[in-house]
């Protein structure tokens, strides 16, 4: 299995949304907020898979990429739709 995808408590605090750390104008978001975008995120996944009649485990995969995807890009950068 490997290393990639398993987060310590650091990382989980230092995302590149919380970082800033594309430029130094760059806004860096608040946990909270971060947390928020990942929620709405997540939901909107979810909205989409139950209007498209669609299995639980296709949302579930998509929710997973999805954190996956922020853990290496800032949602300053890509917004989360």
């Amino acid at each position: 299995m490997t290393e990639q995808w398993l987060f310590s408590s650091d990382d989980l605090v230092n995302t590149p949304s919380q970082c800033g750390e594309y430029s130094p104008l760059d806004k860096a978001l608040t946990p909270g907020e971060e947390l928020e975008l990942r929620l709405r995120g997540c939901g909107y996944i979810h909205s989409v898979v139950q209007r498209l009649n669609m299995h639980q485990v296709v949302a579930s995969t998509a929710c997973v990429l999805f954190h996956r995807f922020y853990m290496r890009q800032s949602f300053i950068k890509y917004h989360q739709y």
